[in-house]
């Protein structure tokens, strides 16, 4: 049996926070089981937020896998891209795009 996680984050020592224009993290993952039945699980995931302003730019992805006995049982692949402008205070506008891979679940391409 073998486990693990890794995540990174940014950290900032600026008291501002407003002033960070980048920002994000990323999180790998590994869960590796052997014996009767040998079971793989792996994982990722990744978000990155650009912000000058009064723009805003956001992507996030992700995918995980599961194998049983070297068969796949699951798998995930996912995006996404977000894309803002601040009018006002109160008034955000935005687009955003989606993409979902899950055959597992019947979803073979989701824009």
């Amino acid at each position: 049996f073998v486990s693990g996680t890794a995540r990174a984050e940014e950290v900032t020592t600026s008291a501002n926070t407003e002033d960070r224009v980048w920002s994000g993290g990323a999180e790998a993952n590994a869960n590796i089981t052997s014996g009767n039945t040998d079971i793989e699980s792996l994982g990722a995931s990744v978000n990155v937020d650009y912000k000058p302003k009064p723009w805003s730019i956001g992507l996030k992805g992700g995918f995980m896998r599961n194998t049983t006995d070297d068969v796949e049982r699951a798998k995930t692949v996912n995006a996404q891209l977000r894309a803002g402008a601040n009018v006002t205070n109160n008034v955000d506008f935005f687009a955003m795009g989606t993409f979902l891979n899950n055959r597992f679940q019947g979803i073979d391409e989701q824009w």
